[in-house]
């Protein structure tokens, strides 16, 4: 579970050998894994007494198990026979509304800063034109002070 990615839906489905009714919901597991390219599907099979132990401390009392993780978040935990295979499908379908609202909200947070910055940049600049032309003011007194003084001496 620690290497689940940052990013994307990843279905983690939890099934057994001994179990016929993981075998059964297989065959349909499988077209919805084809259906949605994007997400990452994974099988963990509970052979061994020690994977069952784990699964029961996780709460997994049924297989197949499903948990639909949004992320590293899991948004979505249930009991998967065939009849009951659409939920994956209703699950992926939330999780990438939600994955959208949140690229969305990314870049117009982005955008946003990108906008301050740019504000930012603009007064720093128009304070740089203005102390620009107060320099080009005193340099021109200066010459003109200079021209008068070389003209009719100094005082």
């Amino acid at each position: 579970m620690q290497t689940l990615p940052i990013e994307g839906a990843t279905v983690v489905k939890f099934t057994a050998p001994w179990c016929r009714t993981c075998r059964q919901s297989n065959a349909k597991l499988s077209f919805i894994a084809s259906k949605w390219r994007r997400a990452s599907f994974y099988e963990l099979k509970l052979s061994e007494p020690q994977s069952v132990e784990w699964a029961r401390q996780r709460g997994i009392s049924q297989l197949p198990f499903i948990e639909v993780y949004e992320g590293r978040t899991c948004i979505e935990r249930f009991v998967a026979p065939p009849s009951r295979v659409r939920a994956l499908s209703s699950a992926l379908t939330a999780a990438r509304r939600r994955l959208r609202y949140q690229r969305r909200l990314r870049t117009a947070l982005r955008l946003r800063a990108l906008r301050r910055e740019r504000q930012r940049l603009r007064s720093a600049l128009l304070a740089l034109e203005s102390e620009e032309r107060e320099l080009g003011r005193r340099l021109r007194w200066d010459r003109v002070m200079r021209q008068r003084a070389a003209r009719y001496g100094s005082l």
